[in-house]
This record gives structure tokens, sequence and C-alpha cells, in this order.
């Protein structure tokens, strides 16, 4: 199913009408408009691992994406820079169409891209950094809440 991954967030941003003028905050609003309807699909696509890789592989096609002459599409221009990305990634990892495992594995995967690609310099974004950092964060706390288990025997 990773292919119908791909191409459902691909249409899915096709359909947001990103431009390179629009707000980081307009562009987080539309994405959860748009996923109230796409995240149900692309959850149910999602049987594993390699479905949510599509997907984020999807949004980097979309990132780094160019015309015929060799210059980024105004979708490209928008996601490639700043928060956007980063904020994408967030969204659908809020809303359950991403999980952490997905997100740090694609982060492992990404760490030998060559700075230079477009694709490396998307991963090594600030803010794309700053929220994987967050993520492992946040996974190093619920392994520490998973091994501390209930020690409570009963006794007060």
């Amino acid at each position: 199913y990773s292919e119908c991954t791909m191409a459902s967030i691909l249409a899915m941003i096709e359909k947001l009408q990103i431009t390179p003028e629009m707000t980081d905050g307009k562009l987080v609003s539309a994405v959860k408009h748009k996923l109230e309807f796409w995240a149900p699909l692309l959850q149910k696509m999602s049987i594993g691992q390699p479905e949510e890789l599509a997907i984020i592989q999807g949004l980097e096609r979309a990132a780094t994406s160019t015309t015929e002459d060799g210059a980024f599409t105004g979708v490209a221009q928008k996601l490639s820079s700043g928060l956007s990305f980063r904020f994408l990634l967030q969204t659908l990892h809020d809303e359950e169409v991403l999980s952490e495992e997905a997100l740090l594995a694609w982060a492992e995967i990404r760490k030998s891209e060559a700075e230079d690609t477009a694709v490396g310099k998307l991963f090594r974004l600030p803010s794309v950094q700053d929220f994987l950092e967050w993520l492992e964060e946040e996974e190093d706390d619920d392994d520490d809440d998973d091994s501390s288990g209930d020690d409570d025997d009963g006794s007060d």
C-alpha cells in the first residue's frame, strides 16, 4: 500500500493549493481541515511502517519538486523553508497519521543523506531537527515510564 499512501498524501497536498505566500498558520489550519477527510483513509492504508514512510517521502517529494527549468515549484518554495515542513510532520503526528516510530525511522534513514541534496537540506532544517529532537525526548520519557512500571505492591 506504500504507493497508495504516497499518492494520497500528494493528492491531499495538491488540494491544499499551497502558495509561497501562505502563512504557516493558514497551512496548518488547511491541513487539519483536509485531514478530517484524509486521515481515516491514510490510517487505514498505513498497515505498517513502510506506508507511513511513504507518506513522509510523499511530503519530501512535494517539498523538493521543481519545474522544468529546475526552480522549486510554489509548493516546494513554501514547504522547504522556515517551519512549514516541520508543521506538516507535526500535524500528521498529532492527528495520528504518522507514528513516532515511523518519524524516527525516517530520521535514521535521512541522517546519511548528503547535505547538499534537496532532501538532505530539507531534513536538516533547524525546525525539523528541533521536532525530531523533541520526539526522541518524548520516546525516551515513554521508555522511562514503561521501565518504571507499577512497583506498587498494594501495601501502604
